[in-house]
């Protein structure tokens, strides 16, 4: 399970592991939730030291992650070089 505090950035390394997750909150009535999944089982996950880890994972990846256009625009670059 991913070990981070709040104000904690995870590499991106320990974020691409073999399972997937997402990190939502249903509604105002309902608790926040992760939903964690591999190739054998899935979990939900309501706790609050549960939930700060996945919260930090996700932070991090959004960080790291390129806007829409960019990401496009480096798409584009990737396959002209590769011809």
């Amino acid at each position: 399970m991913l070990m981070a505090t709040a104000n904690e950035k995870l590499p991106l390394s320990h974020l691409a592991d073999r399972s997937t997750y997402r990190v939502g909150t249903p509604s105002p009535e309902e608790p926040a939730l992760v939903h964690v999944e591999n190739h054998s089982t899935g979990l939900f996950l309501e706790e609050e030291v549960d939930l700060a880890a996945y919260r930090v994972a996700l932070r991090t990846i959004l960080q790291a992650a390129l806007a829409p256009a960019a990401t496009i625009e480096l798409i584009i670059q990737i396959a002209t070089e590769l011809g």
